[in-house]
């Protein structure tokens, strides 16, 4: 499913496994304003590498380009061969390009890296990236333009945590990000004891100053000044940041556990880590399976105005881009007619035991694997 790797305002390089097993491969994503361009030629059958020259509008004097290689060397690979490979693309390009600063990055495992090393290239992650090993290494010439790399906790279900690299112009090591790329929601507290205890308040309020005043907007004013103290002292207006990309099904409480997941993993509690990261995944899970959920049960007697804006909202696909057809057969209707034919022949024959909302909910899927 295309969607599913895309991420807005980046391209995506990617090089997957051809050997018969399933999953796996290299795969790098550069944004859409740097100037970038893969380097096949360098690619080898026998090594899993992705090989990238990339240009800033503005380069320094002793740098003309940054070259980038994603590599990935199993446990059992060849180690030897992998080295030279390494070596070889190196020199082809250096030979093309004598200015060219050095990325190399990737899973590297118990790799012999001397001739990395000796190339000169100066290994820059000092900590471990998986249990007590150092696996996930980054080789650069470079190494001054960067600040010594962070070591966050993992992704999802990985066992592998992940080593961000900033420059040290931007200082992202800690910086903080820009407030244009949040947007603030007001609410107030919606607490029940907070309820209790205002409705107690309310009821013991001293109303007689009230009943003494003549003038009806001073009573009014009075009214306002006594409840909405009493408000903001019971149930308070929080501000909550937003970021345009968060997804809408998450929540607060959401938000809540990736804090604390995060506070476990840099207070070195690997235990209390697991276990929250488990409930992330599986609370991530339930907020999305209900959101899509109520979503395509709105959907199931609307107009095909509506069903269709509804889909390309669900899948971030609310702009104005490419058509399905010319994504997914290259303006070929009638290649296009038959993909969705044989989806239905598929599926006719159960389609008579499911219910209208997992129908529904099975075309969506389909149409969005299609684009």
């Amino acid at each position: 499913m295309r969607y599913a790797i895309e991420i807005g305002g980046f391209c995506c390089f990617r090089r997957d496994r051809n050997d018969g097993r399933r999953g796996g491969g290299v795969l790098c994503y550069v944004s859409e304003n740097l100037s970038c361009c893969r380097l096949s030629d360098c690619e080898c059958n026998d090594v899993e590498s992705l090989w990238l020259l990339c240009r800033y509008p503005r380069m320094p004097r002793h740098v003309s380009h940054i070259l980038i290689g994603i590599i990935y060397f199993p446990p059992d690979g060849d180690g030897a061969f992998t080295v030279a490979h390494i070596i070889n693309c190196l020199d082809k390009i250096t030979q093309k390009y004598s200015n060219v600063g050095i990325i190399l990055c990737g899973d590297f495992n118990k790799l012999n890296d001397r001739a990395i090393i000796n190339y000169p290239l100066k290994q820059v992650v000092k900590l471990a990236t998986r249990r007590n090993n150092i696996l996930d290494k980054i080789y650069t010439n470079i190494a001054e333009w960067y600040d010594i790399p962070v070591i966050l906790p993992p992704i999802a279900a990985s066992d592998h945590n992940v080593v961000l690299m900033c420059t040290v112009i931007s200082q992202c090591g800690n910086r903080k990000l820009s407030c244009d790329s949040f947007t603030y929601i007001y609410s107030r507290s919606n607490d029940p004891n907070g309820k209790a205890l205002l409705a107690h308040a309310l009821s013991i309020q001293n109303w007689i100053p009230l009943y003494k005043m003549d003038d009806c907007s001073v009573m009014l004013d009075y009214f306002y000044c006594v409840v909405y103290n009493l408000l903001d002292y019971y149930l308070p207006v929080r501000i909550t940041m937003r970021h345009p990309t968060e997804k809408p099904w998450v929540n607060e409480r959401f938000r809540r556990l990736i804090r604390q997941r995060q506070y476990a993993w840099q207070d070195h509690d690997m235990n209390k880590y697991r276990t929250l990261r488990n409930l992330v995944q599986r609370t991530a899970r339930n907020l999305r399976n209900k959101y899509y959920g109520r979503c395509v049960k709105s959907l199931q007697n609307a107009g095909p105005r509506k069903w269709w804006h509804a889909v390309k909202r669900i899948t971030g696909k609310s702009q104005q881009g490419p058509t399905v057809i010319n994504l997914a057969t290259d303006g070929d209707i009638q290649k296009l007619v038959n993909e969705i034919n044989e989806f239905f022949i598929v599926y006719l024959a159960i389609f008579h035991r499911l219910t209208p909302l997992v129908c529904l909910i099975l075309m969506m899927h389909h149409l969005i694997c299609l684009s």
